[in-house]
């Protein structure tokens, strides 16, 4: 027996210790951390929605994220990027991602891969948010499905930007509900995107005249005023911002659409 208690000992010291996961709440505190850029800089700045992003060199996902934020990077105002990467990051490797993701984020360095374990960082990219007060707000591990999405969303919550129920939605990818109104509706939307991103937005407007009847939703209506700006039919565009806002009220990206100039659809000459 007492031999049978050694080896479970032995068992369980082996077993690799892994930090519990933080809870939305918890306070993050500042480290100083060694930058790529030289020196050091801080994780946190207060006052500010901090976004940090667990990546690691020679990780495709990581590449595609962070190529993927930096395109959203200047859209949302009141928000600081920060980059962490593991302690033994090659740092040539780590230029390159630097380089390559052609972000304007904070590159840290995570010395003995301190803040790693104590983020309990599993995935790479895994990304938390952390409110003005230095509280985590929510963390987004890396999926294949509505990543970005989801991290935006999340974002924008902790902003003060959209409801709870918004972030519910923009979490919730379509998987089973492929078929369902609100699946549908979607997959409308996202089409409509498309087709506005690619100069149709007469094509546009019909999918999206489609998704909102599938189930009306404020990023549909969103959608809908864009296009209908893009058109020049401005109290229809009203409308529809109107109503995005009814859904949900503090989507601050209709209220911001909502300012933009409408410059009129002019008749052509018969």
């Amino acid at each position: 027996m007492p031999r049978l208690h050694t080896l479970a000992l032995v068992a369980a010291l082996a077993i690799p210790w892994t930090a519990p996961a933080l809870d939305a709440g918890e306070r993050i505190d500042d480290l100083e951390l060694p930058s790529l850029a030289g020196g050091k800089a801080h994780l946190l700045a207060a006052g500010t929605v901090n976004v940090l992003v667990f990546a690691k060199p020679g990780k495709p996902h990581c590449l595609e994220t962070l190529r993927e934020l930096a395109s959203r990077e200047g859209q949302m105002r009141g928000v600081r990027w920060v980059v962490i990467l593991p302690g033994d990051a090659v740092p040539a490797e780590a230029q390159a991602l630097v380089s390559a993701s052609g972000s304007r984020a904070h590159f840290l360095l995570d010395p003995g891969d301190i803040l790693y374990g104590r983020m309990a960082v599993k995935l790479h990219p895994t990304i938390f948010v952390v409110d003005r007060e230095g509280r985590l707000g929510g963390s987004e591990p890396f999926r294949e499905i509505n990543y970005l999405d989801r991290v935006v969303a999340r974002i924008r919550f902790t902003l003060g930007e959209i409801s709870a129920a918004a972030l519910a939605e923009a979490a919730d990818p379509a998987r089973s509900d492929t078929h369902s109104d609100q699946g549908l509706a979607r997959s409308r939307a996202q089409f409509a995107q498309k087709l506005l991103e690619i100069g149709q937005p007469e094509m546009a407007l019909a999918e999206v005249q489609k998704s909102l009847g599938a189930s009306p939703t404020s990023l549909g209506y969103l959608l809908q005023g864009k296009i209908l700006t893009r058109l020049g039919r401005c109290e229809d565009a009203s409308r529809a911002f109107e109503a995005a806002l009814q859904i949900d009220p503090k989507n601050g990206e209709v209220t911001a659409e909502k300012k933009r100039p409408c410059p009129p659809k002019r008749n052509r000459p018969s």
